[in-house]
């Protein structure tokens, strides 16, 4: 006698199992093996999510002896930091509203590490400095060719960096994940 074993999840908001076959057929009495992953959504809620799968017999569920539940961790920091450079102040301690002058801010924001470092590479010569706290004000100068350097600045504005080319931000949470934005300013002859 053939039965058509099938699986039948039922997984938590976040989390999804894909099989590798959905059903398989097989003389009454011998194994069904499935081979499945388990998918977490970028979006799902921290702590133990669950997945209980059920199996069907001829389409009729197969009872407690025929259900397996698989429980998944998410307790750790998965999820990077969101970095930007908004508008800064100017050494009056002024905003302007827009960028073009060079006046930026380090904002990186965690759901877990209240203190993401802010490294900050400039694009054209990779060099790298940091880290940087969370609302650090800065003066970007772009000068091609020239020597790449940071210096304390004066008044509202913490640091000056000369760079050859724009401003990456990375911000590295406390987990290691990381996530990067650009800073773009027009070129400058010193």
């Amino acid at each position: 006698l053939e039965v058509s074993v099938a699986v039948d999840p039922s997984c938590d908001p976040g989390l999804s199992l894909v099989p590798e076959q959905v059903a398989q057929t097989v003389a009454s009495g011998e194994t069904a093996t499935f081979v499945s992953t388990l998918q977490v959504d970028g979006s799902a809620p921290r702590g133990t999510l669950t997945c209980r799968i059920g199996f069907t017999l001829d389409g009729v569920p197969g009872g407690p002896g025929f259900v397996q539940t698989v429980h998944v961790d998410l307790t750790g920091d998965v999820i990077p930091p969101v970095v930007s450079c908004p508008p800064g102040p100017n050494p009056a301690g002024t905003l302007s509203g827009d960028s073009s002058d060079g006046y930026y801010r380090m904002i990186a924001l965690d759901d877990v590490d209240p203190n993401v470092d802010i490294y900050v590479r400039d694009t054209a010569s990779n060099l790298r400095f940091g880290p940087y706290a969370n609302g650090t004000t800065f003066k970007l100068t772009q000068a091609p060719g020239g020597k790449v350097e940071v210096k304390p600045f004066t008044g509202a504005v913490q640091n000056r960096f000369t760079l050859n080319g724009d401003a990456e931000l990375m911000g590295v949470d406390d987990s290691g994940n990381t996530a990067t934005t650009v800073c773009v300013v027009a070129p400058h002859t010193l």
